[in-house]
Parts: C-alpha cells; sequence; structure tokens
C-alpha cells in the first residue's frame, strides 16, 4: 500500500509579474455578436446587454456585419501582472502494488490521484479573455478590466493580454500499470507492459464565484487512455509494438452545447477515437553497435475533421525510419 499527501505553492516567477508591455494585435469573433450569444452560459446574453447599453451600442444589431472592423486585427498590450499571488495546491494519492509469488515477474499498480489548485496563473489568449468577461456571474471581474469598447457602438477595440490567478482548478483520476517479463527456454524473453489512465474530473473555476468548467473530455483531454507495449527478445533480435489509445473527445465546450444541442449535426459532435500502432525491429551486431527500423502509425489514420488539426493524432501520417547505435568509449 502507498499514499501521500502534500501541500505546495509557487510563487509567480519574474517573467509572469514583470514582463514589458509590448504590443500585439488580434483577431475578434465577439462573443455578444448576435450570432454568438446562445454560446457560453447562461450569463453570457444578459451581460453582453449590459456592457453594449453601457457603451452606447445597439443590442439587436450588434453583428460582425456591422462592425466595420470585424475583419480586421485589432491592436492590444501583452504583459506581466504585479497584482499576481503566489498558486497553492493540496495534492493527496493513494494506491497499492501488487507482485503475486504465485506469478513471477508480473507485477501490478493502481494509483488515484486528486490535485486541488488554488489561485492557479493562468494567461488566457484574448478572445477566451473577451468569453471569460460575460461569461462570469458578474462583469466585475478582471478579464472585463482587460476588454476595452468604443463608444457609441460597443465593438472591441483594444485588450490586456496579462497571468491572472483563476480562482481554482481540480483535477482527480487513477493510473493502472502492469508490466510483466518473463523467460522461455526455447522461444526468448517476453516483456509486456500496459499503461492505461481514467479522467474523472478536471475542472476550472475562472473567477471566484463563477460556474465551474467541466474539461473532461475535451481534446487532448480525454477520459480513457492507454498505452499497450509487448516486446519480444531473441538472441539478437528485439521486436516492439506499441497501441495508443484513447476515447474519441467532445468538439465542442460543454457550455457551448448545453444551452444550444443543435450547435451542429450529432455526428459532428465527437472526434474519432485514436488508434495508433507503431512497430520496431532492432538486430545487435555485437555489443556495441545494432541497426533498427520502424513504422510509427502503421495503419495510417488521419485527423479528424474540426477545428484541431492533430485530433485524435498527428497529420504526419505512416512515418518509416532507420536508425542504428554505436556504444564506444570506456565502459
Amino acid at each position: 500500500m502507498r499514499g501521500s499527501y502534500g501541500r505546495s505553492v509557487r510563487a509567480p516567477n519574474i517573467g509572469e509579474i514583470f514582463r514589458p508591455r509590448t504590443g500585439t494585435s488580434n483577431f475578434f469573433s465577439d462573443p455578444c455578436y448576435v450570432a454568438n450569444r446562445s454560446l457560453g452560459t447562461s450569463f453570457r446574453s444578459e451581460n453582453c446587454r449590459a456592457l453594449i447599453a453601457a457603451a452606447g451600442g445597439n443590442f439587436g444589431s450588434f453583428t460582425a456585419a456591422n462592425n466595420p472592423n470585424a475583419t480586421i486585427f485589432i491592436p492590444g498590450t501583452q504583459e506581466g501582472n504585479r497584482d499576481l499571488r503566489a498558486e497553492t495546491a493540496r495534492t493527496w494519492t493513494a494506491g497499492v502494488v501488487l507482485r503475486p509469488d504465485f506469478v513471477p515477474g508480473l507485477s501490478i499498480a493502481v494509483d488515484w490521484y486528486d490535485i486541488d489548485l488554488r489561485n492557479a496563473i493562468n494567461t488566457p489568449d484574448a478572445n477566451t479573455v473577451a468569453e471569460l468577461c460575460v461569461d462570469q456571474p458578474t462583469l466585475d471581474n478582471a478579464y472585463c478590466r482587460s476588454i476595452t469598447r468604443a463608444p457609441g457602438s460597443g465593438f472591441i477595440n483594444g485588450f490586456i493580454v496579462q497571468p491572472q490567478n483563476v480562482a481554482a482548478f481540480r483535477t482527480a483520476g487513477a493510473e493502472l500499470n502492469i508490466a510483466y517479463r518473463f523467460t522461455t527456454a526455447s522461444a526468448g524473453t517476453f516483456d509486456l507492459r500496459f499503461v492505461g489512465g481514467y479522467l474523472d474530473r478536471l475542472e476550472q473555476i475562472a473567477t471566484p464565484g463563477a460556474v465551474t468548467e467541466n474539461n473532461v473530455d475535451q481534446p487532448f483531454r480525454p477520459q480513457y487512455n492507454f498505452v499497450f507495449s509487448p516486446s519480444w527478445i531473441a538472441g539478437p533480435l528485439t521486436l516492439s509494438y506499441n497501441l495508443r489509445w484513447q476515447n474519441g473527445v467532445r468538439r465542442f465546450a460543454r457550455i457551448d452545447t448545453d444551452t444550444n444541442p443543435t450547435l451542429v449535426a450529432p455526428r459532428y459532435f465527437r472526434y474519432k477515437e485514436l488508434w495508433q500502432h507503431d512497430l520496431q525491429a532492432e538486430v545487435a551486431a555485437g555489443d556495441d553497435f545494432s541497426f533498427y527500423g520502424g513504422v510509427n502509425n502503421l495503419a495510417d489514420q488521419k485527423p479528424d475533421i474540426g477545428f484541431e488539426t492533430n485530433v485524435p493524432i498527428s497529420p504526419v501520417g505512416r512515418f518509416f525510419y532507420v536508425g542504428a547505435k554505436l556504444r564506444y568509449g570506456p565502459r
């Protein structure tokens, strides 16, 4: 049996605090456009109404077509934030390792982890800043103070991107590790390894009191994944296989689809699963030299259509390689 408990503190670094102000620019799809108000949280529409009214704009005709700067990059700034506070985290893990005597060479480990990070330092991009401003329960938040809107119209005309202390991140899940290595009298040595993961929760609270964002089952954050890696060693020959799998994930954030279930056709709500097959062969020519070659993504799986060009897999496709290893010098 094993476990751990810890409390950690990370002070903001010099760059996060004192980065000098520099110019930048960004293209905006304003979350307050008529077409975007049904996305995001239930607070977005009324917050946008208040923002546009305060700037003197027309809420009913607030569209990209009526914005003369809708297709150009808006100038803004990037800078550090001298008001940052230290991050604090509470972490605990619990697990068990099994090595049964009746199966020599077998090891099974299961662990649960839980991490609660407060005052987390995050640097969102400019569009995310604009969205977080209007997706909070109130407009009195750090993100709204980083977006400026033109008097008379309410369209975005400036922004500041800087690190912010978000309220919290919370993640929890399980990991499974299985290793089994055994040697036969005539067929060589077999090494079997399996590593699996389950993501139970991955939550962000953008500002104190804001809606909790559930980020499980999003691109690069699958709920289930595993890697299976068997190898066979027979004299100078080593054959290795590697299988990477993860479940298909959602294309859109829950705050976008919960309020708009007909956002896209049902078949476009999720990306495909990842199935990556890799093979490698290595031949040793003595103790100090070996040749190897292999292929990654043997089945030539392609990325799914969508905004992310490398989900669920890299666009490189099937990839062949060869090489050699040379050991030299005293041992």
